[in-house]
């Protein structure tokens, strides 16, 4: 059994590596699930010998040990794909409660100069807090999670006279007589 790829239109490209085994890297994670629970019930109920089975897969024979130790062990489920959960979080439930509260409080509390929190600031905040250091694209995210939006300031005069815009805006014309 060969997998076929078509990535590129109209080309068709056989995974294999040397000595004519698929790259078992290269196939799809529903792929590589057919091919583990197929194996696994040709070897447990057809009573298929474990090499013989491999190797029409094409992939090396070490791989349908590890999923008969697998099966026995653990049953079908096992033999399933997962998504990986990615790296544990650095903070706690706890310690994200607490920045929480902490973002509701002005900067100044903290003794940051801008009285606007911004990203570096809650970055270096989460240092000085938790010790625990973040870059600020992990603090938008967490940001994001707790219910928090990145915004930029309207960029307005502080000398702004309302009137002289509100005349500028809604220009008057005189007619002549």
């Amino acid at each position: 059994m060969q997998r076929i790829d078509k990535s590129k239109k109209g080309s068709k490209k056989i995974n294999k590596i040397k000595g004519g085994k698929l790259d078992g890297r290269k196939l799809t994670h529903q792929y590589n699930e057919q091919i583990r629970v197929e194996a696994v019930r040709r070897v447990i109920d057809a009573k298929e010998s474990p090499e013989v089975v491999i190797k029409s897969y094409g992939l090396h024979r070490s791989c349908i040990y590890k999923w008969l130790m697998q099966y026995r062990q653990e049953g079908k489920k096992s033999l399933l794909s997962t998504k990986a959960n990615g790296p544990a979080k650095k903070l706690t439930i706890i310690q994200t409660q607490n920045l929480n509260k902490y973002l509701l409080k002005s900067p100044l509390d903290f003794k940051f100069k801008n009285g606007l929190w911004t990203v570096t600031s809650i970055v270096a905040l989460v240092k000085m807090k938790f010790k625990i250091n973040y870059s600020t694209v992990q603090v938008g995210r967490i940001l994001k999670q707790i219910g928090f939006s990145r915004q930029r300031p309207i960029e307005r005069a502080v000398q702004q006279n309302t009137a002289f815009v509100k005349n500028w805006s809604n220009p008057v014309h005189i007619k002549k007589k």
